[in-house]
């Protein structure tokens, strides 16, 4: 099947007509509704399933200066009114590098409007955010490099742990640059904005085409969007939808189901810092016993921009077969895959989230449809199209490849210690003593829960905050393990841990493949 890349676009510009699509909004069940007239002339069966979130909205946020007007962006899911007057002697510019160096004191923040550029990684604004809203500032202002309005979510926690969360009291909002510098040089500045966040449904909508196969194939994308959203992920949702509507010929031997998630973006019904990924999470978790019988891979869309189109997975036999395909690297718990990893189940997101964050279009209000190239979306569909047809050829399994591209991705990891080796070298050698291709397969997905690890450690690169690793049978020295426990007492328990995992596996396939 050949796919237009026009076709993807067009479908595009019709979901994007909605604007800002957060979960649990109207707009939500609206696109929806729309989604759902494509695909059922196609479907054998549709699912729409609730999930419980919070929603938020902004409803005002503009700053009067000088008998002007200007729009700025609230970072969610604050909740309340703004109206903040200040004069620019009252306002504090503050530099990243004075702040992670620590050269910024509570005595030069408390009760000032801070002024603050936007990191170069545009995430890195929750770091930035709470590491000033300790020093208890009147309004904190970023000034956004690409001269747009952006959305950044900000916490007042910052590790992502299954723990409550809320958000500050200090209102934080994003201004374009050239803005803030007109802002600076007028007498009096106000700063009104109002936001509501509130405990509502978001939907997943899944379809399902039969084929004759007993597994099925998952196209995934999230529907919910910052402003319009196009790179981020109206485009995905097209291109599943596209899929799904025109399946390849070599799907036509096995079931194909379309799942869009709610609330990839934010936020749960109860507010905590593992904030993200809840339409996804909410259906692996109500579905794993029928995912386990039946699913054969996920192939997730996302952040559809750029040049460098790459495919995040940490399952082993996913990893061996799309060599050649894209550059590849462990599955990232930004991306709805990692649900799915994180339960064992095979899945991978086909992403270039770096390039969309290099180029400053992330989140803001000008990733629209027509700024993303024509050949960048024939290129993410040239792609989806190679990864499904590998992944349709996974059978029979190449140990050879897959023992390659798991000792590659330890090495990229920096490594594991001599225990964890020779344990992983025994685990090699049941897998190769073993002929039941199925009971291969489960066990390389048990594998894949165990021996990925997520853990958030000091981002020693900007100073201030913490990055997200993923990790594979490798444990760093400082570190917090997410998102399930903030415990990591040594880096010799991490390692045992992971040695005891690839007994336990290697015992399982034993056990396994004399049935």
């Amino acid at each position: 099947m050949h796919y237009r890349a026009d076709d993807v676009r067009k479908l595009a510009s019709e979901f994007a007509r909605f604007g800002e699509v957060v979960a649990g909004s109207e707009k939500e069940h609206h696109l929806l509704e729309v989604v759902r007239s494509l695909v059922e002339g196609y479907a054998d069966k549709i699912v729409v399933e609730p999930v419980p979130v919070t929603t938020w909205r902004e409803e005002l946020c503009v700053i009067e200066a000088g008998g002007k007007i200007y729009s700025c962006s609230i970072q969610p899911p604050y909740n309340g009114y703004i109206d903040v007057e200040f004069s620019p002697s009252q306002a504090v510019v503050v530099s990243l590098y004075d702040l992670s160096h620590g050269k910024v004191g509570k005595d030069t923040i408390y009760g000032r409007v801070i002024v603050v550029d936007v990191p170069r990684n545009p995430d890195d604004i929750a770091d930035v955010a709470i590491e000033l809203l300790s020093m208890e500032p009147s309004l904190i202002i970023f000034s956004d490099p690409v001269d747009s309005l952006r959305r950044i979510v900000v916490l007042n926690k910052l590790i992502e742990l299954y723990e409550y969360a809320e958000p500050p009291k200090t209102p934080v909002i994003i201004v374009p640059r050239s803005s803030v510098r007109e802002l600076l040089s007028n007498d009096v500045v106000r700063v009104l904005g109002s936001s509501i966040a509130r405990e509502s449904y978001g939907y997943n909508l899944v379809a399902w085409r039969f084929g004759g196969g007993d597994n099925s194939l998952y196209i995934a994308a999230h529907h919910d969007h910052w402003f319009q959203g196009a790179s981020d992920d109206v485009l995905g949702v097209a291109i599943a939808v596209e899929l799904f509507r025109k399946p390849p010929a070599m799907l036509s031997r096995h079931s194909i189901a379309l799942a869009l998630f709610t609330a990839e973006e934010g936020f749960p019904e109860k507010i905590n810092s593992f904030y993200w990924l809840v339409g996804s999470r909410h259906f692996v978790s109500k579905h794993f016993n029928e995912l386990v019988e039946e699913l054969l891979a996920l192939v997730n869309i996302d952040v559809v921009y750029g040049e460098r189109v790459k495919v995040a997975s940490s399952n082993p036999w996913i990893l061996a077969a799309l060599q050649g395909v894209a550059s590849t690297e462990l599955d990232s718990i930004f991306f709805d895959s990692f649900s799915f990893t994180q339960a064992g189940l095979p899945a991978l997101t086909l992403h270039a989230l770096e390039d969309a964050l290099h180029s400053g279009i992330y989140h803001t209000s000008i990733d629209t449809v027509d700024r993303v190239p024509i050949d960048t979306i024939e290129r993410f569909l040239g792609i989806v199209t190679q990864v499904v047809r590998r992944v349709l050829e996974l059978k029979p399994i190449s140990l050879g490849d897959v023992e390659h591209v798991l000792v590659e991705k330890i090495i990229r990891c920096g490594g594991t210690n001599i225990d964890v080796a020779e344990a992983l070298y025994s685990f090699f050698k049941a897998l190769e003593r073993c002929s039941d291709v199925e009971a291969l397969r489960r066990v390389l997905n048990l594998f894949t829960r165990m021996a990925t690890k997520v853990f958030a450690v000091p981002d020693v690169e900007t100073g201030i905050g913490v990055i997200e690793k993923t990790l594979l049978l490798s444990c760093p020295v400082k570190g917090y393990a997410i998102p399930v426990s903030p415990n990591l007492s040594s880096v010799n328990e991490c390692f045992e841990i992971h040695k005891l995992n690839l007994s336990l596996v290697r015992d399982i396939l034993s056990e396994a493949c004399r049935k």
